[in-house]
């Protein structure tokens, strides 16, 4: 439910971002926003608690002018917060990051290394992974030294795991049986 919930309140906020040509500076400031929130305890806090009613539009308004995020997103605080809804901020800036990207022509992945991929492996990856799915691929970085070596890549709802690390745990497991 939360899920459609967030989805209802991107959909809107998409087509007005949409109008004014600032979808791009609205799913930047609601990721902010979205990862503030999850780093910070204080900021889950004044989200959820309702002992901080009054101070929830303050707090997240001037986080979103501290962003230099476009009105839109102030706009979209208050309306949430004015529904009792405000803590489906952080659902609201997935749904609008996806559907801005299914509108764009574009899929979001995730790549995970051991280490730091140099820009050329980077290049390859966005290339490969684009002609892979036949659209253009937005692709977030991070680093896990467990996986020893090799890369996880999450695209939609596939999973390639090509970790040294996996590949060690299929070798035990089959050695087990």
């Amino acid at each position: 439910m939360a899920k459609d919930v967030g989805e209802r309140y991107a959909r809107a906020l998409l087509e007005v971002t949409e109008e004014r040509k600032e979808t791009a500076k609205v799913a930047e400031a609601l990721d902010a926003l979205s990862n503030a929130i999850a780093s910070s305890g204080e900021l889950e806090q004044v989200m959820r608690d309702p002992r901080m009613k009054n101070e929830r539009v303050t707090v997240f308004s001037a986080l979103a002018d501290k962003l230099q995020a476009p009105a839109a997103v102030s706009s979209i605080i208050r309306t949430l917060d004015g529904a009792e809804r405000l803590d489906e901020l952080p659902n609201v800036a997935v749904a609008f990051r996806r559907l801005a990207d299914e509108k764009a022509g574009r899929v979001r992945a995730h790549v995970t290394s051991a280490t730091e991929l140099q820009d050329a492996d980077k290049k390859a990856m966005q290339a490969a992974l684009s002609e892979a799915v036949g659209k253009a691929v937005s692709i977030d970085y991070s680093t896990d030294p467990a996986l020893i070596g090799g890369v996880v890549v999450k695209l939609q709802d596939l999973v390639w795991d090509g970790s040294v690390a996996s590949q060690l745990e299929r070798m035990r497991q089959a050695l087990r049986t």
